[in-house]
């Protein structure tokens, strides 16, 4: 669930948006659009008809800054999303400010209105900020008309940081470790106790996204971003970039620090395990590192799609998402730093999966270092490089007639082609929702304009991820059921069943649980399943 958590959280955060940084589509040719912030990172976009070149465009700003005396720092020529245009961007010096307030006066607008077709210039300020007294507004942005224009951002976005860096840790920490106190203290079943630890967890975990995430669109990215302004008004870009990320990544985890700290020495009581804290730690913080460099990569490579053609997003995603499921085992198996089946095992397993017909690259073993974990997992739509992973305490509590149910299990996920059905369950939403908003982009724009922002947010970021949780979830549950069905094929009902008691009481795992739960895991409560594998009609008919 972490490394999951992990990996939707970087795509969300290295995205390629930001209120603050507005594109500003709805303007057409001969368009120029001021942005002030605070510190030394203004712009001017000056819009251009698309059948006018890059190095046109470019030389044309050039020449206008170089006749006037501006300063210029930086050039850049894009093409636009939006309508059919050419941009010019360049970083340039546009208001005056101190502390919180600043100034554009009107000598700047007249400096740049040469380049506007109407000679309209209009301003846009960062995301929050508000104009001092009555101004003229287009879209959002300012029309500035000859006079000098102020405004104020507030205080409480560059609060914003320090309350995600410290509060939000701080918090989960102490409210989880009172829980988990109480679970330990508690006389009830420690099954119940433990099932009670991970939900407190993964409740944490959900918290502490949708914090983070909230947190962001709030503007806590944009105050890091100003406070670094604030203090070193030269900051290059990058650094900007830098502070921005680790605003959105850093409290995430911290959390689950926070969340290590409280949970594992609870469970290492409740379970008997040798667990350690600063191995879960070790654990954790590789998991995080390998999906927070996959994010990077995939928001670099989208923001390029992005920038070069909104269309080419809707080709980029589904490509990565494919790459990621194909070259997803080999990064399981790096960053759970497995290690080969011991002898007998391993050539009698891989016999079974052999008898499947079902072709691996290998099986690998997952040391939990003490984690007492039972469980396996297969890897992979490629028989090239398809993995089964299966843990070390596995090897040790389940008899062989134990460890071939589970390998039929999962082979039988395997044969189902159920890893490219779970994806699909992920891709295909994503795709007809991008598909459907370029190709309504006209109305779509109307309709987000017609609706207030939050109900926007509320839809994308909540409705949205809990509708494609709940897809995932009732399609994971019948898969397990099917894998469980193409066992008792092939092993029988019996040892399967037998299979998940050993592994019920070694994960101390509470067999009676709620759907909700059961979704989230995307696999059937144990009781049931169970109970399922022992009235199955077929449980003494394999065919092995």
């Amino acid at each position: 669930m972490v490394r999951a958590l992990a990996l939707a959280l970087a795509l969300v955060v290295l995205h390629p948006a930001g209120a603050a940084h507005a594109t500003h589509d709805d303007y057409g040719p001969g368009a120029v659009v001021l942005h002030d912030e605070l510190g030394s990172r203004d712009r001017v976009t000056v819009v251009f008809p698309e059948d006018v070149s890059h190095a046109d465009a470019e030389a044309r700003v050039r020449e206008h800054a170089s006749a006037r005396d501006l300063p210029v720092e930086d050039v850049e020529v894009v093409d636009n999303s939006g309508p059919d245009t050419v941009r010019v961007r360049v970083t340039t010096l546009v208001g005056e400010g101190t502390g919180l307030r600043s100034t554009v006066s009107a000598g700047v607008a007249e400096e740049w209105g040469a380049l506007s077709d109407s000679g309209e210039v209009h301003l846009s300020l960062p995301r929050w900020a508000t104009a001092v007294g009555e101004v003229d507004r287009h879209d959002g942005d300012i029309v500035l008309d000859g006079e000098d224009v102020s405004w104020n951002q507030p205080w409480w976005p560059m609060a914003l940081p320090l309350v995600l860096l410290v509060a939000l840790p701080v918090l989960v920490f102490l409210v989880l470790r009172a829980f988990a106190r109480r679970q330990v203290a508690s006389p009830e079943d420690p099954a119940v106790r433990v099932h009670r630890l991970r939900v407190a967890a993964m409740v944490a975990m959900l918290v502490a996204m949708g914090g983070v995430v909230a947190g962001a669109l709030l503007g806590g990215r944009d105050g890091a971003e100003t406070l670094l302004l604030l203090t070193v008004p030269d900051a290059p870009a990058w650094l900007q970039t830098v502070a921005g990320l680790g605003l959105a990544l850093l409290p995430f985890w911290l959390v689950i620090a926070a969340l290590l700290l409280a949970v594992v020495p609870a469970d290492r009581e409740l379970r008997e395990t040798e667990q350690t804290t600063g191995g879960a730690f070790r654990e954790t913080g590789r998991a995080l590192l390998v999906f927070g460099l996959i994010g990077l990569l995939v928001g670099a490579g989208g923001g390029a799609a992005m920038a070069w053609d909104t269309r080419a997003y809707l080709v980029f995603l589904p490509l990565v998402m494919l790459l990621l499921a194909v070259l997803g085992p080999m990064l399981m198996s790096r960053m759970m730093r497995t290690r080969a089946l011991p002898e007998p095992h391993r050539s009698r397993l891989l016999d079974a999966l052999q008898e499947h017909d079902l072709r691996v690259r290998d099986l690998r073993l997952i040391d939990t270092r003490g984690g007492k974990v039972v469980n396996a997992a297969i890897s992979g739509v490629l028989p090239q490089l398809r993995y089964v992973f299966i843990t070390d305490h596995a090897l040790q509590v389940m008899s062989d007639d134990e460890l071939e149910a589970v390998i039929a299990h999962e082979a039988g996920h395997g044969k189902g082609h159920h890893l490219l059905v779970k994806a699909g369950v992920v891709v295909l939403p994503v795709v007809l929702l991008l598909g459907a908003a370029w190709l309504g982009r006209d109305q779509l724009e109307d309709v987000v304009a017609a609706v207030p922002l939050w109900a926007v947010l509320t839809v994308l970021l909540a409705v949205l991820p809990v509708l494609v949780l709940v897809l995932q979830g009732v399609v994971g549950i019948a898969l397990e059921k099917r894998a469980d069905d193409y066992a008792v094929r092939t092993v029988g009902a019996d040892r399967l069943a037998a299979a998940l008691e050993t592994l019920a009481e070694a994960n101390v795992v509470k067999r009676r649980t709620g759907w909700l739960w059961n979704l989230l895991q995307q696999h059937p409560g144990l009781e049931g399943r169970i109970q399922r594998l022992r009235t199955s009609p077929s449980r003494e008919h394999a065919t092995r």
